[in-house]
Protein backbone atom coordinates (compact mmCIF):
# COMPACT_ATOMS: atom_id res chain seq x y z
CA UNK A 1 0.00 0.00 0.00
CA UNK A 2 1.36 3.62 -0.86
CA UNK A 3 1.75 6.27 2.02
CA UNK A 4 0.54 9.04 -0.18
CA UNK A 5 0.45 11.33 2.83
CA UNK A 6 4.48 11.04 3.03
CA UNK A 7 5.29 10.98 -0.69
CA UNK A 8 6.72 14.38 -1.46
CA UNK A 9 4.05 16.51 -2.43
CA UNK A 10 5.89 17.89 -5.37
CA UNK A 11 5.36 14.75 -6.95
CA UNK A 12 1.77 14.81 -6.68
CA UNK A 13 0.33 17.84 -6.78
CA UNK A 14 2.16 20.97 -8.48
CA UNK A 15 2.17 24.59 -6.22
CA UNK A 16 -0.23 27.03 -8.18
CA UNK A 17 1.37 30.93 -7.54
CA UNK A 18 -1.56 32.77 -9.00
CA UNK A 19 -4.94 32.50 -7.45
CA UNK A 20 -6.38 33.25 -11.01
CA UNK A 21 -4.75 29.82 -11.65
CA UNK A 22 -7.59 28.03 -9.84
CA UNK A 23 -10.44 30.36 -11.56
CA UNK A 24 -11.83 32.35 -8.86
CA UNK A 25 -12.75 35.31 -10.83
CA UNK A 26 -15.61 33.32 -12.29
CA UNK A 27 -18.16 33.93 -9.18
CA UNK A 28 -20.67 31.30 -10.32
CA UNK A 29 -18.01 28.47 -10.05
CA UNK A 30 -17.18 26.70 -6.84
CA UNK A 31 -13.67 28.13 -6.60
CA UNK A 32 -15.06 31.85 -7.19
CA UNK A 33 -17.86 31.11 -4.45
CA UNK A 34 -15.27 29.57 -1.71
CA UNK A 35 -12.76 32.69 -3.23
CA UNK A 36 -15.52 35.31 -2.30
CA UNK A 37 -15.76 33.58 1.63
CA UNK A 38 -12.68 33.76 1.80
CA UNK A 39 -11.85 37.07 1.47
CA UNK A 40 -14.78 37.96 3.21
CA UNK A 41 -13.03 36.32 6.46
CA UNK A 42 -9.59 37.59 5.61
CA UNK A 43 -10.56 40.84 4.92
CA UNK A 44 -8.69 42.54 8.27
CA UNK A 45 -5.91 40.09 7.74
CA UNK A 46 -2.24 41.18 6.51
CA UNK A 47 -1.15 38.91 3.46
CA UNK A 48 -4.19 37.63 3.14
CA UNK A 49 -3.63 36.90 -0.77
CA UNK A 50 -0.43 34.76 0.41
CA UNK A 51 -2.81 32.76 3.29
CA UNK A 52 -5.92 32.49 0.61
CA UNK A 53 -3.27 31.03 -2.08
CA UNK A 54 -2.32 28.70 0.80
CA UNK A 55 -5.84 27.68 1.37
CA UNK A 56 -6.49 26.80 -2.15
CA UNK A 57 -3.07 24.97 -2.64
CA UNK A 58 -3.72 22.75 0.32
CA UNK A 59 -7.36 21.89 -0.51
CA UNK A 60 -6.07 20.64 -4.11
CA UNK A 61 -3.59 18.85 -2.60
CA UNK A 62 -5.48 16.75 -0.31
CA UNK A 63 -8.57 16.32 -2.93
CA UNK A 64 -5.85 14.77 -5.43
CA UNK A 65 -4.46 12.50 -2.58
CA UNK A 66 -7.73 11.45 -1.01
CA UNK A 67 -9.26 10.56 -4.55
CA UNK A 68 -5.97 8.18 -4.82
CA UNK A 69 -6.74 6.33 -1.45
CA UNK A 70 -9.10 3.88 -0.36
CA UNK A 71 -9.86 4.54 3.12
CA UNK A 72 -9.07 8.39 3.56
CA UNK A 73 -11.59 8.58 6.39
CA UNK A 74 -9.17 6.62 8.63
CA UNK A 75 -6.18 9.24 7.80
CA UNK A 76 -7.43 12.47 8.67
CA UNK A 77 -5.38 12.97 11.53
CA UNK A 78 -2.39 12.33 9.22
CA UNK A 79 -3.72 14.73 6.61
CA UNK A 80 -3.96 17.72 9.71
CA UNK A 81 -0.77 17.05 10.70
CA UNK A 82 1.10 17.27 6.87
CA UNK A 83 -0.67 20.45 6.64
CA UNK A 84 0.12 21.65 10.21
CA UNK A 85 3.95 21.15 8.83
CA UNK A 86 3.79 23.48 6.03
CA UNK A 87 2.23 26.34 8.36
CA UNK A 88 1.51 26.33 12.03
CA UNK A 89 -1.61 28.42 11.95
CA UNK A 90 -4.66 26.53 12.71
CA UNK A 91 -7.17 28.10 10.95
CA UNK A 92 -5.17 27.74 7.68
CA UNK A 93 -5.75 24.03 8.51
CA UNK A 94 -9.46 24.47 9.51
CA UNK A 95 -9.97 26.87 5.94
CA UNK A 96 -8.23 24.32 3.92
CA UNK A 97 -10.40 21.13 5.32
CA UNK A 98 -13.50 23.33 5.15
CA UNK A 99 -12.84 23.72 1.10
CA UNK A 100 -12.01 19.63 0.82
CA UNK A 101 -15.21 19.27 2.66
CA UNK A 102 -17.05 21.22 -0.39
CA UNK A 103 -15.10 20.03 -2.96
CA UNK A 104 -15.06 16.65 -2.29
CA UNK A 105 -18.96 16.98 -2.58
CA UNK A 106 -18.44 17.92 -6.30
CA UNK A 107 -16.80 14.68 -6.54
CA UNK A 108 -19.65 12.23 -6.88
CA UNK A 109 -22.17 10.60 -4.48
CA UNK A 110 -19.18 8.88 -2.64
CA UNK A 111 -18.55 11.94 -1.05
CA UNK A 112 -21.92 13.45 0.21
CA UNK A 113 -22.41 14.71 3.28
CA UNK A 114 -23.28 11.14 5.22
CA UNK A 115 -19.77 9.67 3.87
CA UNK A 116 -17.60 8.11 6.49
CA UNK A 117 -14.85 10.46 5.20
CA UNK A 118 -17.32 13.80 5.49
CA UNK A 119 -18.68 12.78 8.71
CA UNK A 120 -14.91 12.24 9.88
CA UNK A 121 -13.54 15.91 8.54
CA UNK A 122 -16.79 17.26 10.56
CA UNK A 123 -15.86 15.48 13.16
CA UNK A 124 -12.16 16.14 13.89
CA UNK A 125 -13.18 19.61 13.81
CA UNK A 126 -16.33 19.95 16.03
CA UNK A 127 -15.33 18.30 18.75
CA UNK A 128 -11.59 17.75 18.97
CA UNK A 129 -9.85 20.69 21.58
CA UNK A 130 -6.66 20.54 19.54
CA UNK A 131 -8.34 23.30 17.83
CA UNK A 132 -8.30 26.53 18.99
CA UNK A 133 -12.10 29.00 18.54
CA UNK A 134 -10.87 31.51 15.61
CA UNK A 135 -10.08 28.25 13.78
CA UNK A 136 -13.32 26.51 14.74
CA UNK A 137 -14.80 29.36 13.96
CA UNK A 138 -13.14 29.38 10.63
CA UNK A 139 -14.12 26.07 9.95
CA UNK A 140 -18.27 26.81 10.47
CA UNK A 141 -17.84 29.89 8.44
CA UNK A 142 -16.74 28.04 5.33
CA UNK A 143 -18.85 24.94 5.32
CA UNK A 144 -22.50 24.60 3.95
CA UNK A 145 -22.06 28.32 2.43
CA UNK A 146 -22.12 27.54 -0.92
CA UNK A 147 -24.94 26.51 -3.10
CA UNK A 148 -23.63 23.69 -5.17
CA UNK A 149 -27.05 22.60 -7.17
CA UNK A 150 -25.79 24.43 -10.18
CA UNK A 151 -22.02 23.40 -9.84
CA UNK A 152 -20.22 20.86 -12.15
CA UNK A 153 -16.64 20.02 -11.72
CA UNK A 154 -13.94 18.52 -14.33
CA UNK A 155 -13.94 15.01 -13.99
CA UNK A 156 -9.44 15.76 -14.20
CA UNK A 157 -10.00 18.26 -11.83
CA UNK A 158 -7.90 16.81 -8.90
CA UNK A 159 -5.92 14.54 -11.03
CA UNK A 160 -2.57 14.26 -10.11
CA UNK A 161 0.16 15.99 -11.79
CA UNK A 162 1.75 14.58 -14.64
CA UNK A 163 5.15 11.89 -12.82
CA UNK A 164 7.12 12.70 -15.65
CA UNK A 165 7.54 15.88 -15.31
CA UNK A 166 7.28 15.91 -11.60
CA UNK A 167 10.32 13.33 -11.56
CA UNK A 168 12.22 15.86 -13.62
CA UNK A 169 11.49 19.11 -11.04
CA UNK A 170 12.02 16.83 -7.73
CA UNK A 171 14.63 14.99 -9.11
CA UNK A 172 16.69 18.71 -10.27
CA UNK A 173 16.15 19.99 -6.40
CA UNK A 174 16.52 16.75 -4.36
CA UNK A 175 16.99 13.65 -5.86
CA UNK A 176 17.18 11.72 -3.18
CA UNK A 177 13.61 12.60 -2.04
CA UNK A 178 12.96 9.85 -5.17
CA UNK A 179 14.08 6.96 -3.22
CA UNK A 180 11.64 6.64 -0.84
CA UNK A 181 8.59 7.27 -3.20
CA UNK A 182 9.28 4.48 -6.04
CA UNK A 183 5.83 2.99 -5.11
CA UNK A 184 4.45 5.91 -6.29
CA UNK A 185 6.54 6.78 -9.18
CA UNK A 186 6.22 3.03 -10.50
CA UNK A 187 2.22 3.46 -9.97
CA UNK A 188 1.79 6.75 -11.39
CA UNK A 189 4.54 5.24 -14.91
CA UNK A 190 2.23 2.69 -14.88
CA UNK A 191 -0.66 4.55 -16.10
CA UNK A 192 1.00 6.44 -18.86
CA UNK A 193 -0.38 4.83 -21.94
CA UNK A 194 2.94 6.04 -24.16
CA UNK A 195 5.62 3.10 -23.19
CA UNK A 196 8.42 5.34 -25.01
CA UNK A 197 7.27 8.22 -22.37
CA UNK A 198 6.99 6.02 -19.59
CA UNK A 199 10.19 4.97 -20.33
CA UNK A 200 11.20 8.56 -20.25
CA UNK A 201 10.20 8.63 -16.97
CA UNK A 202 12.35 5.41 -15.78
CA UNK A 203 15.31 6.61 -16.86
CA UNK A 204 15.14 9.93 -15.63
CA UNK A 205 14.35 8.46 -12.21
CA UNK A 206 17.26 6.14 -12.71
CA UNK A 207 19.84 8.92 -13.42
CA UNK A 208 18.62 11.03 -10.41
CA UNK A 209 19.09 8.00 -7.98
CA UNK A 210 22.72 7.32 -9.56
CA UNK A 211 23.48 10.93 -8.70
CA UNK A 212 21.95 10.66 -5.84
CA UNK A 213 23.95 7.79 -4.64
CA UNK A 214 27.11 8.94 -6.04
CA UNK A 215 27.13 12.29 -4.14
CA UNK A 216 26.39 9.85 -0.96
CA UNK A 217 29.35 8.13 -1.41
CA UNK A 218 31.38 11.53 -1.77
CA UNK A 219 31.61 11.16 2.41
CA UNK A 220 32.84 7.02 2.36
CA UNK A 221 36.02 6.52 2.85
CA UNK A 222 37.06 3.26 0.57
CA UNK A 223 39.99 2.53 2.86
CA UNK A 224 38.36 2.36 5.93
CA UNK A 225 35.25 0.84 4.27
CA UNK A 226 32.43 3.30 5.91
CA UNK A 227 31.92 7.09 6.08
CA UNK A 228 34.53 8.75 7.51
CA UNK A 229 33.01 9.84 11.09
CA UNK A 230 36.08 12.44 11.70
CA UNK A 231 33.30 14.73 9.73
CA UNK A 232 30.00 12.80 10.63
CA UNK A 233 28.84 11.92 13.79
CA UNK A 234 28.34 7.97 14.50
CA UNK A 235 24.59 8.76 14.03
CA UNK A 236 24.77 10.98 10.70
CA UNK A 237 27.23 7.89 9.27
CA UNK A 238 24.45 5.62 10.25
CA UNK A 239 21.64 7.37 8.45
CA UNK A 240 23.54 7.98 5.28
CA UNK A 241 24.59 4.63 4.86
CA UNK A 242 20.61 3.82 5.34
CA UNK A 243 19.66 6.13 2.92
CA UNK A 244 22.56 4.44 0.65
CA UNK A 245 20.90 1.63 1.21
CA UNK A 246 17.22 3.01 0.00
CA UNK A 247 18.67 4.12 -3.05
CA UNK A 248 20.06 1.34 -4.17
CA UNK A 249 16.99 -0.94 -3.49
CA UNK A 250 15.47 1.77 -5.51
CA UNK A 251 17.39 1.84 -8.11
CA UNK A 252 16.69 -1.93 -8.38
CA UNK A 253 13.25 -1.97 -8.20
CA UNK A 254 12.94 0.87 -11.26
CA UNK A 255 15.17 -1.54 -13.31
CA UNK A 256 12.40 -4.10 -12.63
CA UNK A 257 10.07 -1.60 -13.71
CA UNK A 258 11.96 -0.80 -17.11
CA UNK A 259 12.20 -4.42 -17.75
CA UNK A 260 8.94 -5.12 -17.40
CA UNK A 261 7.48 -2.31 -19.48
CA UNK A 262 6.37 -3.77 -22.79
CA UNK A 263 8.23 -1.58 -25.84
CA UNK A 264 6.11 -2.00 -29.05
CA UNK A 265 8.22 -3.06 -32.19
CA UNK A 266 8.13 -0.28 -35.05
CA UNK A 267 6.21 -1.59 -38.05
CA UNK A 268 6.88 -1.57 -41.34
CA UNK A 269 5.00 0.42 -43.52
CA UNK A 270 3.39 -2.07 -46.20
CA UNK A 271 3.79 -1.25 -50.14
CA UNK A 272 0.50 0.02 -51.49
CA UNK A 273 -0.54 -0.17 -55.23
CA UNK A 274 -0.98 3.37 -57.07
CA UNK A 275 -4.43 1.98 -58.34
CA UNK A 276 -5.42 1.53 -54.41
CA UNK A 277 -4.75 5.13 -53.88
CA UNK A 278 -7.53 6.46 -55.59
CA UNK A 279 -10.23 5.73 -52.98
CA UNK A 280 -8.48 6.16 -50.77
CA UNK A 281 -7.46 9.66 -51.64
CA UNK A 282 -11.37 9.75 -52.39
CA UNK A 283 -12.19 9.09 -48.80
CA UNK A 284 -9.55 11.43 -47.65
CA UNK A 285 -11.33 14.55 -49.24
CA UNK A 286 -14.75 13.65 -48.19
CA UNK A 287 -13.12 13.35 -44.65
CA UNK A 288 -11.23 17.01 -45.29
CA UNK A 289 -14.86 18.53 -46.47
CA UNK A 290 -16.51 16.82 -43.19
CA UNK A 291 -14.31 18.32 -41.05
CA UNK A 292 -14.40 22.07 -42.42
CA UNK A 293 -18.16 21.61 -42.03
CA UNK A 294 -17.47 20.23 -38.77
CA UNK A 295 -15.58 23.31 -37.74
CA UNK A 296 -18.06 26.56 -38.88
CA UNK A 297 -20.40 24.30 -36.93
CA UNK A 298 -18.48 24.40 -33.97
CA UNK A 299 -17.56 28.51 -34.74
CA UNK A 300 -21.39 28.93 -34.68
CA UNK A 301 -21.76 26.55 -31.36
CA UNK A 302 -19.01 28.86 -29.67
CA UNK A 303 -20.84 31.81 -30.58
CA UNK A 304 -23.81 31.01 -29.27
CA UNK A 305 -22.39 29.92 -25.98
CA UNK A 306 -20.47 32.85 -25.39
CA UNK A 307 -23.51 34.93 -25.80
CA UNK A 308 -25.69 32.20 -23.72
CA UNK A 309 -23.06 32.66 -20.88
CA UNK A 310 -23.02 36.15 -20.98
CA UNK A 311 -26.56 35.63 -20.19
CA UNK A 312 -25.74 33.78 -17.49
CA UNK A 313 -23.55 35.78 -15.93
CA UNK A 314 -25.81 39.08 -16.31
CA UNK A 315 -28.76 36.61 -14.34
CA UNK A 316 -25.91 35.73 -11.51
CA UNK A 317 -25.38 39.30 -10.94
CA UNK A 318 -29.00 40.20 -10.79
CA UNK A 319 -29.40 37.55 -8.18
CA UNK A 320 -26.49 38.59 -6.01
CA UNK A 321 -27.68 41.88 -6.15
CA UNK A 322 -31.81 41.02 -4.87
CA UNK A 323 -30.26 38.47 -2.79
CA UNK A 324 -27.85 42.20 -1.42
CA UNK A 325 -31.50 44.30 -1.46
CA UNK A 326 -33.21 41.64 0.28
CA UNK A 327 -31.03 41.30 3.26
CA UNK A 328 -30.92 45.23 3.36
CA UNK A 329 -34.66 45.09 3.22
CA UNK A 330 -34.64 42.56 6.09
CA UNK A 331 -32.51 44.49 8.31
CA UNK A 332 -34.23 47.56 7.79
CA UNK A 333 -37.70 45.37 8.77
CA UNK A 334 -36.33 43.95 11.44
CA UNK A 335 -33.99 46.06 13.80
CA UNK A 336 -34.90 49.67 15.36
CA UNK A 337 -33.46 52.61 13.71
CA UNK A 338 -30.83 52.83 16.66
CA UNK A 339 -26.92 52.17 16.85
CA UNK A 340 -26.12 48.34 16.03
CA UNK A 341 -23.18 47.32 18.19
CA UNK A 342 -21.23 43.78 17.93
CA UNK A 343 -20.42 41.19 20.67
CA UNK A 344 -17.30 43.00 21.71
CA UNK A 345 -18.99 46.30 21.95
CA UNK A 346 -21.62 44.86 23.87
CA UNK A 347 -19.49 43.25 25.99
CA UNK A 348 -17.09 46.03 27.03
CA UNK A 349 -20.11 48.77 27.67
CA UNK A 350 -21.58 46.01 30.36
CA UNK A 351 -18.17 45.59 31.82
CA UNK A 352 -17.90 49.59 32.41
CA UNK A 353 -21.97 49.73 33.54
CA UNK A 354 -20.88 46.61 35.85
CA UNK A 355 -17.64 48.57 37.31
CA UNK A 356 -20.07 51.23 38.41
CA UNK A 357 -21.97 48.92 40.38
CA UNK A 358 -18.87 47.62 42.14
CA UNK A 359 -17.82 45.17 40.42
CA UNK A 360 -14.63 46.07 38.82
CA UNK A 361 -11.13 44.37 39.16
CA UNK A 362 -10.86 43.61 42.44
CA UNK A 363 -14.66 41.82 42.54
CA UNK A 364 -13.84 39.61 39.63
CA UNK A 365 -10.25 38.83 41.35
CA UNK A 366 -12.16 36.37 44.08
CA UNK A 367 -13.26 32.75 43.78
CA UNK A 368 -15.10 31.60 40.86
CA UNK A 369 -16.84 35.54 40.29
CA UNK A 370 -15.80 35.92 36.60
CA UNK A 371 -17.75 32.60 35.76
CA UNK A 372 -21.09 33.66 37.66
CA UNK A 373 -20.07 37.59 36.02
CA UNK A 374 -19.90 35.48 32.48
CA UNK A 375 -22.87 33.97 33.05
CA UNK A 376 -24.52 37.31 34.35
CA UNK A 377 -23.46 38.76 31.05
CA UNK A 378 -24.55 35.65 29.08
CA UNK A 379 -28.42 36.14 30.42
CA UNK A 380 -28.33 39.86 29.92
CA UNK A 381 -26.73 40.12 26.10
CA UNK A 382 -28.04 36.93 25.05
CA UNK A 383 -24.51 35.42 24.43
CA UNK A 384 -23.06 32.15 25.54
CA UNK A 385 -21.28 32.29 28.84
CA UNK A 386 -17.78 30.87 27.77
CA UNK A 387 -17.54 33.75 25.26
CA UNK A 388 -18.13 36.54 28.06
CA UNK A 389 -15.95 34.47 30.21
CA UNK A 390 -12.99 34.69 27.87
CA UNK A 391 -14.03 38.32 27.33
CA UNK A 392 -13.80 38.95 31.11
CA UNK A 393 -9.99 38.00 31.16
CA UNK A 394 -8.93 39.99 28.31
CA UNK A 395 -11.39 43.07 27.33
CA UNK A 396 -10.48 44.66 23.92
CA UNK A 397 -11.53 46.15 20.90
CA UNK A 398 -10.49 46.42 17.51
CA UNK A 399 -11.23 50.34 17.49
CA UNK A 400 -10.20 50.87 13.69
CA UNK A 401 -12.89 48.18 13.52
CA UNK A 402 -15.25 49.52 15.75
CA UNK A 403 -14.41 53.27 15.89
CA UNK A 404 -17.87 54.27 14.33
CA UNK A 405 -20.21 52.68 17.09
CA UNK A 406 -17.46 53.44 20.02
CA UNK A 407 -17.76 57.22 19.03
CA UNK A 408 -21.59 56.69 18.75
CA UNK A 409 -21.63 55.46 22.04
CA UNK A 410 -19.78 57.67 24.00
CA UNK A 411 -21.45 60.45 22.39
CA UNK A 412 -24.60 58.89 23.64
CA UNK A 413 -23.34 58.41 27.35
CA UNK A 414 -21.74 62.28 27.42
CA UNK A 415 -25.25 63.40 26.77
CA UNK A 416 -26.75 61.34 29.46
CA UNK A 417 -24.31 63.32 31.52
CA UNK A 418 -22.09 59.77 32.69
CA UNK A 419 -18.64 59.95 33.98
CA UNK A 420 -17.40 57.07 31.72
CA UNK A 421 -16.61 56.58 28.55
CA UNK A 422 -15.17 53.39 26.21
Amino acid sequence: MIDYINTPRELIYKHRDNLNDFGVKDISSLNGRLFQLLSEHYLSTDGAEELISQCFNNAYYLCTIILLEDMPHFKIDKYKEALLKMNRRREVCAASFAMVYEMLQMCGPKYDRDSLLLKAIYHRFDNYEWLSLPARQTFYNLINKVKKDDIVLPQNEFAPRDIVEAIEDVGEEAPILLANSIAYICERLACIDDPQRRLLGADLTLSYLDSALKAIYENYDTKKNKFDSYYLSNDAADYLESIVDSVKKAIGDIIDFKQKTPIEAPRKPEKTAKADLAPLQARIKEQHNTIVKLTEENKELKEQLAGAQERINETVELRAEIDTLKEQLKDMQTLPPTITATQRVRMLLTLKIMEKAGIDEVFLGKFRRKDKVGTLMGIMLDIIPSTCKTYISDPCLNYEYHQKTVDSINSLLEELELDFRL
